[in-house]
């Protein structure tokens, strides 16, 4: 599934939403988050928006590699806060 950044909902649409919505396989949905950038307003928008519709989903922390120890852990900590 493509991101839903920049550009990204003008290329595929409320399709995926609906998708996702309305999928009763669907048991779980994973979203990614760059830590070094930490949470942006998409990321919240469509926590909220799966929130409203249900849809159980998991934060998963990419690019670990890109930061150090502590910038890792206060990026982390920030998004638990926010979750």
């Amino acid at each position: 599934m493509p991101g839903y950044g920049f550009r990204s909902r003008e290329e595929w649409g409320d399709l995926i939403i609906d998708y996702i919505s309305n999928r009763s396989q669907l048991k779980r949905l994973f979203i990614l988050i760059d830590p070094t950038a930490g949470l942006k307003d998409t990321d919240r928008n469509i926590m909220q928006m799966m929130d409203e519709k249900a849809v159980s989903y998991q934060i998963i922390l990419t690019k670990r590699d890109k930061l150090r120890p502590e910038a890792y852990h206060l990026s982390k900590t920030a998004i638990e806060k926010y979750l």
